[in-house]
């Protein structure tokens, strides 16, 4: 006996709702959701942070700050990896922003010319975001040399949420990046 289209979605049940209410329409100004400013971290971060701050706000900004220098106070701790520096290319001699935030002494500006440099203590960095991809285009660097060790940024353009920092490596032979080391 055979089931019609309306039967079989009954039976499994395949009309029914599978994300979560945040999941719809998104969620943000919505009363019966919590805002990120109530979030429970930022207030706690507020509360035992020890500095004089205005507002909540200011508290929740400094949270964010704080929870992106997270992976780099990380790899700078690491035994192996942390006495390591970045550089991080500047475009036309512009004076343009870092697009995260990182611990003062870091992250270094150069121009393309030593951004390409292999450096024993001073790798670049480059940041991947899911709707903008590489950053800047490995292109920069034609051809990669076999070995090239790298920083990469795992973040969200939008938010400014750093995931991770991931340090990899070149492999020509194999044409691929083989991760080494993640700091989440």
């Amino acid at each position: 006996m055979s089931k019609t289209k309306k039967q079989v979605n009954e039976t499994f049940g395949f009309k029914r709702p599978i994300n979560q209410p945040t999941a719809i329409y998104g969620h943000f100004g919505k009363p019966n959701f919590p805002k990120p400013e109530d979030s429970k971290d930022a207030g706690i971060y507020w509360a035992q942070s020890g500095f004089v701050m205005r507002s909540r706000e200011e508290a929740l900004q400094c949270y964010r700050i704080e929870t992106a220098k997270g992976c780099f106070y990380r790899m700078m701790k690491d035994p192996i990896w942390g006495h390591l520096t970045m550089k991080w290319l500047v475009k036309g001699g512009v004076e343009a922003a870092i697009p995260f935030h990182y611990p003062e002494g870091l992250v270094e500006r150069v121009t393309l010319a030593e951004f390409g440099e292999q450096e024993a203590h001073r790798l670049p960095i480059f940041i991947g975001a899911s709707h903008i991809g590489i950053y800047p285009k490995y292109s920069v660097l034609d051809p990669i040399p076999d070995g090239y060790l790298h920083f990469i940024i795992s973040k969200s353009m939008l938010s400014g949420h750093v995931k991770s920092l991931n340090l990899q490596r070149w492999d020509a032979h194999e044409q691929v990046f083989h991760r080494i080391k993640q700091w989440m």
